[in-house]
């Protein structure tokens, strides 16, 4: 099931902010600053964070560009479906996840699926830590994943179902497995998501097309 078609991004070099009408450049062929971009840029306290840590001394590496992507929460449903990215991936740029803590789990997941994930940092940890953290990234030094457990592809398959409003027996059934196991996969889930009482905490912030 086709999710979402997402929109061009934005440069966040400076402050003409060139679309990529095209996917394949992010910036225009005459600016002389570095490629960053900001996926979702729906967020303006995020945008405004990272905007300042990143002009805070911290130079990217301009061969490259990077793309920081807010792996919060309130952005799930994207996290749960490949679309996502499949988008950024066309761009050719590296990707930096920065992560609640409770989405630790499913950003290593897709760490370990796509290798332009550069690196995952988790935001809790407060801007200083983050800050040397992409400052690591941009000087091609190795920065290791959080210490968390990671999402199965099982488990991020009963996260879409669920988003879809499938019943257990409905995923048991599509799965090919019996409904224990998926009640198996919920618990895991909410262990993973930060000790949820139940998977129906979790906020689906955007609706499936």
């Amino acid at each position: 099931m086709k999710f979402t078609t997402f929109s061009s991004l934005n440069c966040a070099g400076c402050q003409s902010q060139c679309r990529d009408v095209e996917g394949n450049s992010v910036r225009d062929m005459n600016c002389s600053r570095t490629k960053t971009a900001i996926w979702p840029e729906d967020n303006q306290f995020f945008k405004m964070a990272l905007n300042d840590i990143l002009g805070n001394s911290i130079s990217v590496d301009s061969h490259y560009g990077i793309i920081f992507v807010d792996f919060s929460i309130d952005n799930l449903l994207y996290f749960i479906h490949d679309e996502w990215i499949e988008f950024l991936s066309e761009h050719n740029m590296r990707i930096i996840l920065l992560a609640d803590k409770e989405m630790l789990p499913l950003a290593k997941y897709w760490a370990n699926r796509e290798w332009r994930i550069v690196s995952v940092l988790d935001v809790t940890e407060g801007t200083d830590k983050m800050a040397r953290g992409i400052r690591k990234v941009m000087q091609l030094k190795f920065v290791p994943l959080p210490k968390s457990q990671m999402v199965s592809e099982r488990e991020v398959k009963v996260l879409r179902y669920l988003s879809q409003g499938k019943s257990v027996a409905d995923m048991a059934r599509t799965l090919e497995c019996s409904n224990k196991s998926i009640y198996s996969s919920q618990y895991s889930l909410c262990k993973k998501f930060g000790g949820l009482a139940r998977l129906g905490d979790l906020r689906f912030k955007h609706q499936v097309n």
